[in-house]
């Protein structure tokens, strides 16, 4: 099972603000898909955790950002759990 997760994204259209650059909107949609595919390869995602009316809270993020990624740059996105 892989501790780190990484995942690779193209900036699309409809993922940047009227300036040109990933929007928050975008950049949590992004966040939150790479926890969701760990979450599932560790065995608890939403598959594993729904038949007992339980699942998982994001409580802490640490963003390293130079600048904000810009439509068709690539963003990689890395996750690890914390117990």
């Amino acid at each position: 099972m892989k501790k780190i997760w990484k995942e690779q994204y193209a900036v699309n259209w409809d993922d940047i603000s009227l300036d040109g650059k990933l929007s928050l909107t975008g950049l949590n949609i992004m966040l939150q898909r790479a926890a969701t595919y760990h979450a599932e390869h560790l065995g608890f995602g939403f598959t594993q955790t729904s038949v007992y009316n339980a699942s998982w809270v994001l409580f802490r993020i640490n963003l390293e950002l130079i600048r904000m990624p810009e439509w068709c740059d690539q963003v990689v996105v890395e996750t690890w759990p914390r117990v």
